[in-house]
């Protein structure tokens, strides 16, 4: 066997995908178009030819890193034609540092590199790379015996392929893997950060939308959930209990919704997220902290079924996204009495929509009663006052909850409260309800 040295393995080699280059490319190109929309910052780790370079259509800038610059002329010219600002940095055998600042990077992109390193090599290069970006999005091989590894590292005897280990080495360093798909002979997935906090005896683990300057920043600086004195006041007056059943209308990342199911321990948990990369990340949240009694929905909800038009006017939240009814629209629209079971807490985050949404909850409310809390946008008050009027609800909480998030409670049951001592009589109150189990 003829020994290589890394640069010469690659100018000399051909294409690896022979035959079957075009499916797999576009197999390619799709999952990476899928886990990169929107990022504005990519690093491509071991670009070849670019022939990832048309999955980036949002990019702005990107920066590939290679063991060699033969395809140089060919990147640039794709780089090019496809709109985005290119730089190309040459790192032959060392990948331990690249000079690149902490989290430069929306996404970093690997696809069939790391199959053809050691171990040693590939955990060194994926703390680098996570170092680096937000995430790390993965194209490789489940074969061990690659046929056109010709380096002498590479032999038989010490081929080592990177999938057969990957998740030790995951364990190892406390990486998540977001996403595992398949493909043929071959394994796509996804790293990305987990932040980790402790509440109340419990491990909390979270991750963040890679647009999220907001709520992610107040919960790393905390180390705890966000509006959080609003959840406690839920938990201490024991407002969701065990026997729970909640709808979180709005649940973005799912802070809320954890807290709902980790901390409080709800029975059951409706969670809705239109914006559909926000809805994912609220799945893996909900799936790394092992909540089980959940169902999620990727739809807006409002008075009727049907569709609705995003407005992403404020970049730094995208929980701030606002929706509008149009037949013209590509988010699905459905309503809370489409559930057609019990609710005994509600929560509604849907900037401006609120009447909307309530309008879809009439039979849930008007049946079960539910407690309220509901964020409520400066131009919606008086309707919302009109609202609690007609429906015979009182703002309560306003000792904690402020002038744009208000709790509210169904006077019947309040009233039953109060005659025994006090609304927050909390024996009677779980005599009274969950409302719905007198049904």
């Amino acid at each position: 066997m003829k020994n290589y040295d890394i640069v010469e393995y690659w100018n000399e080699r051909d294409n690896p995908c022979s035959k079957t280059i075009g499916e797999l490319t576009d197999v390619h190109r799709s999952y990476i178009k899928s886990q990169t929309a929107g990022c504005k910052k990519i690093l491509d780790f071991g670009p070849g030819y670019g022939r990832m370079f048309p999955a980036y259509v949002n990019a702005d800038e990107v920066v590939g890193v290679d063991v060699t610059e033969q395809h140089r002329e060919l990147l640039f010219k794709e780089a090019e034609k496809q709109g985005f600002d290119f730089k190309l940095m040459c790192k032959k055998n060392d990948f331990d540092t690249l000079a690149l600042p902490d989290k430069y990077f929306d996404a970093v992109v690997v696809s069939e590199v790391l199959f053809h390193q050691t171990p040693n090599m590939i955990e060194n290069m994926m703390k680098e790379l996570l170092r680096v970006g937000q995430k790390v999005v993965v194209i490789s091989y489940m074969n061990l015996k690659q046929k056109y590894d010709k380096l002498n590292e590479y032999e038989p005897s010490k081929r080592y392929c990177f999938n057969y280990n990957y998740h030790e080495i995951c364990k190892k360093n406390g990486w998540n893997i977001r996403r595992q798909d398949r493909f043929r002979n071959q394994i796509f997935f996804v790293y990305s950060e987990v932040f980790k906090f402790n509440y109340s005896g419990k491990k909390i683990k979270f991750l963040f939308d890679r647009d999220d300057y907001y709520m992610s920043r107040i919960i790393k600086n905390t180390n705890s959930f966000y509006e959080i004195k609003y959840l406690e006041y839920l938990k201490n007056k024991g407002i969701i209990n065990q026997g729970s059943c909640v709808a979180d209308v709005g649940s973005y990342l799912g802070n809320h919704a954890l807290y709902f199911s980790k901390i409080l321990n709800c029975k059951q948990l409706y969670c809705f997220e239109p914006t559909l990369y926000s809805y994912s990340v609220l799945i893996d949240n909900l799936e790394i902290n092992n909540v089980i009694s959940k169902d999620c929905f990727p739809v807006a909800v409002g008075a009727e079924k049907g569709k609705m038009l995003v407005d992403k006017s404020n970049c730094d939240n995208p929980g701030a996204n606002q929706y509008k009814c149009d037949e013209c629209g590509e988010v699905e629209c459905l309503t809370i009495d489409s559930l057609k079971t019990p609710i005994d807490f509600l929560k509604i985050d849907v900037e401006n929509m609120e009447i909307e949404a309530l309008k879809g909850c009439d039979f849930s409310i008007n049946k079960f009663q539910p407690i309220i809390m509901i964020e409520v946008g400066k131009n919606v008050i008086p309707e919302m006052n009109q609202w609690i009027i007609k429906n015979k609800y009182r703002r309560i909480g306003q000792e904690v909850f402020s002038k744009n998030t208000w709790l509210l409670d169904h006077k019947l049951w309040g009233n039953l409260y109060e005659n025994n001592n006090g609304w927050w009589s909390e024996t009677k109150f779980y005599e009274v309800g969950p409302h719905w189990k007198s049904i």
